[in-house]
C-alpha cells in the first residue's frame, strides 16, 4: 500500500493543490487536495448555486 501512494503523491505531484487545517474534537487535521482535471468545473458550480438558491427560499 505504501507503494501505491508513493506513485500517486508522483503521478500528481505537478497538479494545483490546496491545503486547509481543520479541528475536530480537538484534533488537528492538515488536508491536501489535488486538482487532477477530472469534474466538470460547470456542472459542479450549478449544483452549488442550485443548493445555494433552494436553502435560501426555505
Amino acid at each position: 500500500m505504501k507503494k501505491q501512494l508513493q506513485e500517486l503523491k508522483q503521478a500528481f505531484s505537478n497538479f494545483s493543490t490546496s491545503q486547509n487545517e481543520y479541528v475536530v474534537n480537538d484534533k488537528k487535521y492538515n488536508v491536501v487536495s489535488h486538482f487532477v482535471g477530472n469534474k466538470n468545473i460547470n456542472e459542479i458550480l450549478i449544483k452549488l448555486a442550485q443548493k445555494q438558491a433552494y436553502s435560501e427560499m426555505f
